[in-house]
């Protein structure tokens, strides 16, 4: 049986990885018990996840891609289509603050 939960919660993880560890280090947030608890189960499923992405990145890179191929193989394979498509609009939303 295959988990599937650390391919389609990885990038809900990883952001909530670094939002939680800027807030510890700025002082925003101080360890709770209940952090404390979240953060021991959140951990596993965050290495669980990061390892899935370095394994899957290093078979992108024997198979010959370049490295910035194998990162967009990777946002492939993690990243659903939608999120992919939404991000998309905002980053050309934001283009057009700029002009």
């Amino acid at each position: 049986m295959r988990l599937s939960l650390p391919r389609n919660g990885l990038p809900a993880v990883a952001a909530l990885d670094l939002l939680v560890a800027l807030s510890v280090v700025t002082g925003l947030l101080t360890p709770t018990p209940t952090g404390l608890v979240a953060a021991a189960v959140v951990a596993p499923l965050s290495a669980l996840g990061y390892v899935h992405s370095y394994r899957l990145f290093r078979a992108a890179r024997e198979a010959g891609a370049s490295p910035w191929d194998a990162l967009r193989t990777i946002a492939d394979a993690l990243v659903p289509l939608q999120v992919r498509m939404l991000m998309r609009a905002e980053h050309r939303n934001l283009a057009s603050f700029a002009l």
